[in-house]
């Protein structure tokens, strides 16, 4: 007498499988997003970032008796460089050839002044502006036309620059310390900047007290 076996076969739904795959590849990038944001300390929020070293700022403070203690670490920036510093500071203490070309605007002045001042710099269209003082890419804005620029200008309750526009692939921020009793120094930041895509047209009306809250 002979016996038979059955061997049985199990289909998998192909819609399924993706929707497996599809659901741990998310988690997967969400987690290094979260890991991330976590290693890259300069992408923190300004309160979490220095909120740990509000004891040393304290104990610094009584010991030195002024509140800006570490100004001393960039003489020549306004508080060191800490916040509310000048971009023209800066730029004043690096050689031309290392920035790109720029000039100052001030606000309330006629547009047409400031037309003016872009045709004798050479700047051409599109080009890029934002706050004399301000951090984070905080209302900077790359102008393509007369009009943008227009718009940008008689919105600006402050002073801003005019900045030739650098293409370059990728932008990078470093944080770079040196000791002065140490002959080099080394970088404990290094962050990709991504720029966020924003139009001029919609730009909202700003005021001095809101440019302040953001800065």
């Amino acid at each position: 007498m002979q016996e038979h076996s059955a061997i049985g076969f199990y289909s998998i739904d192909p819609g399924y499988f993706l929707k497996f795959t599809s659901i741990n590849l998310n988690i997967f990038a969400f987690v290094r997003k979260i890991i991330a944001r976590i290693t890259n300390w300069e992408a923190w929020p300004f309160k979490l970032l220095y909120a740990p070293i509000a004891p040393v700022w304290g104990w610094y403070m009584l010991k030195s008796g002024s509140v800006w203690f570490f100004t001393p670490s960039n003489p020549k920036i306004t508080f060191g460089g800490m916040d509310g510093e000048p971009k023209k500071e800066m730029y004043d203490l690096l050689p031309k050839e290392l920035y790109p070309t720029t000039f100052n605007v001030l606000p309330g002045r006629d547009f047409s002044l400031a037309n003016e001042a872009l045709w004798l710099s050479g700047i051409q269209y599109p080009f890029i502006v934002k706050p004399e003082v301000g951090c984070q890419g905080i209302l900077f804005r790359k102008i393509d036309t007369e009009e943008e620029f227009k718009n940008y200008h008689l919105k600006m309750p402050v002073e801003y620059i005019v900045q030739a526009l650098v293409s370059y692939p990728m932008e990078v921020s470093v944080f770079y310390i040196r000791h002065p009793q140490e002959k080099n120094g080394r970088v404990t930041g290094f962050l990709h900047k991504i720029p966020q895509k924003n139009t001029c047209s919609a730009m909202p009306p700003i005021t001095t007290g809101a440019l302040i809250s953001l800065t």
